[in-house]
């Protein structure tokens, strides 16, 4: 029995256990700790949602050879095109990403985006990602380069402040793609395994094997000529997220 006549285990029943202890808030405890559970849930959804997406994009790999080819480039500073990032920002590598994997879905939500901009974002948008259009005869001799060609100095040609360099060994790799913008229709236009990634398409290859595949020069050449002779245009084909150089050949 102690002085002020409290017994040592009534003591006890009121969370103290010594002269010196302090009462345990054992219900606030719980009650923080039940906050902090709700609060992981979100997060790991979130992190749950993004690893199925990039298991998604990667075709159940941790990371194709591509990809993790463009990332390096990406973080180096010598993004090259066609999924890498443009100049070493990892941003743009990101965005680089998202087009190269999802294409048709990115052209298609720029469809409805497009007619709700201002002319300030269309400009902004434009000098990010433009076409320029070539003459048939020019078309078939980037086809047929022999030699490397790197010019950066083309905005009196492209009148855009950025992608608007042309980077190309030669002969240049032509790789053959399923149309994402004649796919984004309901009614489109045929054949569909138009466009024309150029000095590259590794990326592609990897990402979409069933819609894609290297074309040899003459099989290039051929396509051209029978899109020129069906009426269609060839357009050049320059963006930021690719390394903000010409990259393919739009028919």
């Amino acid at each position: 029995m102690y002085a002020s006549g409290r017994s040592e285990p009534a003591a006890a029943s009121h969370g103290v256990q010594g002269p010196f202890s302090i009462r345990t808030p054992m219900v606030g405890g719980r009650v923080l700790e039940g906050r902090m559970m709700w609060l992981l849930v979100p997060v790991a959804v979130l992190l749950s949602a993004i690893a199925a997406l990039w298991l998604t994009g990667e075709r159940g790999h941790l990371a194709l050879p591509s990809t993790r080819a463009a990332w390096r480039a990406a973080r180096s500073g010598g993004g090259r095109g066609n999924g890498g990032g443009r100049r070493g920002g990892v941003l743009t590598a990101v965005h680089g990403y998202v087009y190269g994997r999802w294409t048709e879905q990115y052209i298609r939500l720029f469809r409805r985006l497009a007619p709700r901009m201002d002319p300030e974002a269309r400009r902004a948008w434009a000098d990010r990602y433009h076409g320029k259009v070539l003459p048939t005869e020019l078309a078939c001799a980037i086809i047929r380069l022999d030699h490397d060609i790197k010019r950066t100095d083309l905005e009196h040609v492209i009148p855009y402040p950025m992608a608007r360099d042309i980077l190309l060994k030669g002969p240049p790799a032509v790789t053959l793609l399923e149309c994402p913008c004649r796919l984004g229709k309901p009614e489109h236009c045929e054949p569909t395994r138009v466009c024309m990634l150029v000095g590259g398409g590794d990326f592609t290859l990897d990402h979409h094997p069933t819609k894609a595949h290297r074309a040899t020069q003459q099989e290039a050449l051929a396509l051209l000529q029978a899109e020129h002779e069906r009426g269609h245009v060839h357009t050049a084909y320059f963006k930021d997220a690719c390394d903000s150089k010409f990259y393919a050949i739009c028919n």
